[in-house]
């Protein structure tokens, strides 16, 4: 955290709330987990998943709070108590007042829906870099700008480290910032405190069960960065083709559309192959010609909504062709993996996909590009939403060959239950053992994560493809209370590299 010291009275600016603490107090910090707290910090008793806030304010007071926010006041504290109404929206607001609100001066584009954001944060920082200004990103893979890289503590951090990165990056000269927005973000306010000039939505599927009570809750959450974040001469930019996305536009004061059909922004022709895509996209006001390495029907679209938002910060054409040319791939996103001596005819990808959709849609692009056999292995996550284990396992095997699986992060579960249950979905669909290989669609299990890697390629022969699914990006592997190290790419491209020393190809 930026050291700083700022006045009670001026932390609280923009909230409505009810004073029980002296307003002429130096507040030098801030932070809703009572374990941080220092002397002379303010402590934010928030409501969590799991904890109730109210619950540590004696612990926050032991550890040097200066003076407290709380939904309600709690006899006995030796501090000054400021109460208010919503406590999530009140720490987003003293964490925007306490670094001097850097999101009023930065232009800011949010993206949000299921699947997509990640590879749409890439192009559209690429495209405004091309165009000459300075960004920043905060999203899945990490937070960024310049030359500084920070490890993802979250896809959206909390407030108090939100409003620090924005903060950070106004203190080195960015102009742009490109944020990734989770509906657990939306949800608890992390962003609230924030007001977006281009505002983006790729799509809706189902996903986190586990925590959104449903679809309509989970869309509603979604929904939230285009009703109330969304700044008044800002701009949405929607995905037509998703059902939900016909909805948010209608609840969205300005908006432009992107899909496949007649659309705001559409593809006039294109072309996708092993190489890339290339397209010529149609606008309101003229037709870009794209040309892009990425992969597949999907990233289509995702380039669609980024031509849909760099329209809307009104970026040149040029810049916008260029930009998109420029990126070269996304970290985790069907990212291709060679081994030391890159030759031979098989291809291995590693690719992020942890939902049903993301996994048919990847499939669906590569699937066609295999000469061969497609060879999938995936797993899906424990203490996570577990009625979409069957579905994966039916979308898998219904477009690959053969699929192997196996464990992502079981975190707590068994991993043998979580296959188990994902095997539930594979009712029609021919199992193996050994040797015996069948041309598919058939399964087999290899519960141990590399050692299911080491076997697709053991089996791969020219013109098959392989896809290792579900952790994309990620360099580790929660297993049982612990993080192991573990990359996909990393254990992938050691396959390949021995299979090339063991057979001279692969």
């Amino acid at each position: 955290m930026i050291e700083r010291t700022i006045g009670l009275e001026d932390l609280l600016s923009g909230l409505d709330y009810e004073a029980g603490a002296e307003l002429e107090i130096a507040i030098s910090g801030l932070s809703s987990d009572s374990r941080l707290i220092k002397e002379g910090w303010l402590f934010v008793a928030v409501t969590g998943v799991d904890c109730d806030g109210y619950d540590y304010i004696e612990d926050a007071v032991r550890n040097g709070a200066g003076a407290i926010i709380t939904e309600r006041a709690q006899p006995g504290v030796k501090v000054g108590q400021i109460i208010v109404r919503d406590a999530r929206k009140a720490l987003a607001r003293v964490s925007e007042n306490f670094y001097h609100r850097p999101g009023e001066k930065l232009t800011l584009i949010g993206i949000t829906g299921t699947n997509g954001k990640t590879t749409s944060a890439y192009l559209i920082e690429s495209i405004l870099k091309e165009a000459g200004f300075k960004v920043g990103v905060i999203g899945t893979v990490n937070y960024r700008y310049g030359n500084t890289v920070k490890k993802a503590s979250h896809t959206t951090p909390p407030p108090e480290e939100l409003s620090g990165l924005l903060g950070e990056m106004v203190d080195n000269g960015v102009t742009h910032c490109v944020m990734e927005l989770s509906s657990h973000a939306l949800k608890q306010k992390r962003a609230d405190a924030l007001r977006f000039k281009s505002a983006l939505f790729t799509n809706l599927t189902p996903e986190h069960f586990d925590y959104h009570d449903s679809m309509e809750d989970y869309f509603e959450s979604k929904a939230v960065l285009f009703t109330e974040l969304l700044d008044k001469d800002g701009c949405g930019v929607i995905n037509e083709d998703d059902l939900r996305g016909q909805v948010l536009k209608a609840m969205t004061e300005r908006a432009d559309s992107y899909g496949m059909g007649s659309s705001d922004i559409h593809p006039d022709s294109f072309a996708i192959s092993a190489d890339g895509i290339e397209a010529e996209i149609k606008t309101p006001e003229s037709s870009l010609k794209i040309e892009s390495t990425l992969v597949g029907d999907y990233n289509l679209m995702n380039i669609m909504g980024a031509v849909g938002v760099a329209r809307s910060l009104d970026i040149d054409e040029e810049d916008i062709e260029a930009g998109v040319k420029t990126l070269r791939g996304v970290p985790g996103r069907v990212e291709r993996i060679l081994p030391e001596d890159a030759s031979g005819g098989v291809c291995a990808y590693v690719d992020y996909a942890h939902t049903s959709d993301a996994l048919f849609h990847v499939i669906s692009a590569l699937r066609p590009l295999a000469s061969g056999r497609l060879i999938t292995v995936f797993g899906c996550g424990g203490d996570r939403d577990r009625e979409k284990r069957p579905e994966m396992g039916r979308v898998a095997t219904k477009g690959s060959n053969i699929t192997i699986l196996t464990s992502d992060n079981p975190r707590s579960e068994d991993p043998f239950s979580i296959i188990a249950e994902i095997e539930a979905g594979l009712e029609h669909v021919a199992s193996f053992e050994g040797s015996d290989i069948p041309d598919g669609p058939a399964y087999t299990v290899v519960p141990n994560r590399g050692e299911a890697i080491e076997r697709a390629v053991e089996i791969a022969r020219a013109g098959d493809i392989v896809l290792i699914a579900g952790k994309g990006h990620e360099d580790y592997q929660l297993v049982a209370g612990k993080t192991l190290k573990f990359d996909d790419r990393v254990v992938l491209s050691q396959a390949l590299t021995r299979a090339v020393k063991r057979t001279g190809s692969i």
